[in-house]
């Protein structure tokens, strides 16, 4: 039988989560203003506020329960050294700088939201969990090229990222829209390759769901919001935990 609860557990990515802090910590003026700074446009930065204003709402009322993987607790706490092997110092970009001050209030956002979760695998199951998560990014990259190694040549964050939300089989949320966008020299965009993967893979069915698209997820077309959602099936025993 299937198990079924009370409201929808999704997953994010890192950016959408340092997102939802930056704006609820300090207001929409300086999330709009830190965001100008890297390119975007003030048209599409009002309205990224304005969906993430709707997660946020979602959260608070307990529609939404918000998962975050091991790896993107592991981008949080990552810090690049402001010091060499020697001691010296190291002169820091000024986005690396304004990436680790988005990364602390992140931290402190988490400690006052208990209501969004971390993944904790548990320790019995976390080879299992490890072994699964290496292997589907690896087919992610090397063998339907979705994501491009980095420059050191190893597997990308995103890359395990969405192997350990498709572990938890989970659906995951990102403001990312080439995710849904198609190629002129595909037939299927990185959310469908994505798909056929996980399923090549043992039939996971993790969704990619663009933010903006939230609204439909939470509802049924003729019966108005939805009160039950499918209970996730994980492929290790796992537990969600504040921070």
């Amino acid at each position: 039988m299937t198990k079924v609860i009370k409201f929808k557990r999704l997953c994010v990515d890192t950016n959408v989560i340092m997102g939802l802090a930056l704006l609820y910590e300090r207001g929409e003026k300086e999330f709009i203003d830190t965001n100008l700074a890297s390119g975007s446009s003030l048209t599409v930065l009002k309205q990224y506020a304005e969906d993430l204003k709707n997660l946020q709402k979602r959260i608070d009322n307990r529609q939404v329960q918000v998962v975050l993987t091991p790896q993107v607790m592991r981008e949080l706490k990552f810090r690049e050294f402001d010091v060499d092997l020697k001691g010296n110092p190291i002169a820091l970009k000024p986005e690396t700088i304004l990436r680790h001050k988005l990364k602390d209030l992140t931290l402190e956002y988490l400690q006052k939201m208990p209501k969004i979760k971390i993944a904790k695998i548990s320790p019995q199951r976390k080879q299992i969990f490890d072994l699964f998560t290496e292997r589907l990014a690896t087919e992610y990259v090397d063998t339907f090229h979705i994501f491009e190694k980095n420059a050191m040549g190893n597997l990308p964050s995103d890359a395990r990222i969405m192997a350990q939300v498709t572990a938890l089989g989970i659906d995951f949320v990102t403001r990312d829209k080439h995710f849904k966008a198609k190629h002129y020299l595909s037939d299927y965009s990185k959310a469908d390759k994505i798909a056929m993967t996980n399923s090549n893979m043992g039939g996971y069915k993790t969704k990619v769901i663009e933010i903006k698209e939230l609204d439909s997820v939470m509802t049924n077309k003729s019966a108005g919001p939805k009160k039950y959602f499918k209970e996730n099936t994980p492929i290790a025993e796992c537990t969600y935990i504040p921070y």
